[in-house]
């Protein structure tokens, strides 16, 4: 008679309940790294306007759909092979009233080829060239580090208030270095003490003191010889959005000096619309409220400002006002907006060995990531440095396609020189290692 010891079983009764908290261990490391990721992806800036897409390189071009015909929409001929069976109409198309359909080419015993003795590839957004010359093939990469985007003229547009929504209140221009972050900023009125002298006053006659708000608690009136009270030698008038002394009796013909506190507007600048920068005012002489010193290092040229981060670094945009007066606080936000075009355009310009009537093309790609071909402009022998277009479209090349071409009479065209239009994303691959199961309290200690 044998049975397990009571060790043996709380040893087995252990395993078992570490390998269940084990498990459970991980489930929690993956609910708290995947809430990780969500978070960080909604706080990740959104291009405005721009439109989402993408390449699924794990997916394949499947079966040839079983209703495309066997027959040739050009000439009516039933393609066959070897064997006699159809011919799948695997990567050949056609241009048929104009427009690019799939159907089958002749056999390719009956094909007249020619091979290109030159090939060139150019690109006229970054001004280069590159010239590999093989038997029938060239190499050119479009790929970049990073998408290749074309960036508007900033704006800004008034949050609050919106009852001036809008109105302009700002001119703004330049880009933004760090991409189409928005900024926000702030208008707001910094008290600053001004030096007005008025000379010859002149009794109950009105002299502006600022074309702002003033503070009407310490105003002081002075000249050479004594200083003056309010309400008996002067009066401040600040009804009806006026900011006004009004001298009396005994300060008629004098020269006086006017002390006063005005609210000066200037601004503030945030990236988070939280933080702020120290507010900078709307004078080039003296753009910040005390004198003796500097905030931060700032630059102004030609009455035109820059916008910074919370700490003082300006972003590449500036702004002024557009009028002389602003009389009312708001919080602006500027934006760099991409424009739709992004990507990079490429030509390869096909130079054939003997110039002749050519009614296809074939093309084998050998890319890491997709390209479109846009346009086929040809050059022939009438035609000598125009190349009309023979096709207009958005075909993807990633793999071997067959394109047949004529003019209006449905005749070969004669054909020295094609250019070949693509357009690429311009976009490259990285590879990422799995996080491990505990990524997220790795982080958290990171961050402590």
């Amino acid at each position: 008679m044998t049975g397990h010891s009571p060790e043996g079983d709380f040893l087995a009764r252990m395993d078992q309940f570490l390998s269940v908290l084990d498990q459970d261990s991980d489930a929690i490391d993956r609910l708290l790294y995947a809430a990780e990721m969500e978070t960080w992806m909604v706080s990740r800036p959104q291009f405005s306007g721009a439109a989402r897409f993408g390449y699924d390189l794990s997916s394949t071009h499947g079966q040839v759909p079983s209703d495309v015909s066997m027959v040739d929409p050009t000439t009516g001929v039933r393609c066959l092979d070897a064997a006699l069976l159809d011919r799948q109409p695997i990567d050949v198309s056609f241009l048929v009233d104009g427009k690019l359909v799939r159907g089958i080419g002749a056999p390719i015993v009956s094909v007249d080829r020619t091979l290109p003795i030159n090939l060139v590839w150019s690109e006229s957004t970054r001004g280069t060239e590159e010239t590999l010359s093989g038997p029938d093939w060239t190499q050119y990469t479009l790929l970049a580090p990073a998408p290749l985007l074309t960036f508007k003229a900033p704006s800004a547009a008034v949050i609050l208030p919106k009852s001036h929504s809008d109105e302009q209140i700002l001119e703004v221009r330049g880009q933004q270095v760090a991409g189409n972050l928005p900024v926000y900023v702030k208008i707001v009125f910094v008290p600053r003490r001004r030096k007005v002298a008025i000379s010859q006053c002149v009794d109950k006659a009105a002299q502006s003191l600022s074309a702002y708000r003033i503070s009407p608690d310490d105003i002081i009136v002075y000249d050479a010889a004594q200083s003056y009270e309010q309400d008996q030698d002067f009066q401040i008038d600040l009804t009806a959005g006026h900011s006004d002394i009004v001298p009396r009796a005994t300060l008629a013909g004098k020269t006086v000096n006017v002390q006063v506190t005005e609210y000066f507007p200037g601004y503030q600048c945030s990236i988070n619309n939280m933080d702020w920068s120290p507010a900078v005012m709307f004078d080039a002489i003296t753009p910040f409220p005390d004198v003796r010193k500097n905030y931060f290092p700032i630059a102004i040229a030609d009455g035109w400002f820059p916008v910074v981060d919370e700490l003082g670094s300006p972003l590449g945009i500036e702004i002024q006002p557009v009028s002389a007066n602003i009389n009312y606080e708001a919080l602006l936000r500027i934006e760099v907006v991409a424009s739709s075009s992004f990507g990079v355009t490429g030509t390869l310009e096909i130079e054939f060995d003997r110039p002749g009537y050519y009614n296809g093309l074939r093309l084998a790609p050998f890319v890491n990531m997709p390209v479109s071909l846009t346009q086929i402009r040809a050059e022939g022998m009438l035609t000598l440095g125009t190349t009309p277009p023979i096709f207009e479209g958005d075909v993807l090349i990633d793999r071997p396609v067959s394109i047949r071409f004529a003019d209006s009479f449905g005749k070969p065209i004669y054909v020295r020189r094609l250019y070949l239009d693509f357009y690429q994303p311009s976009y490259d691959l990285k590879e990422h290692l799995v996080n491990p199961a505990d990524q997220a309290r790795q982080d958290a200690l990171a961050r402590l």
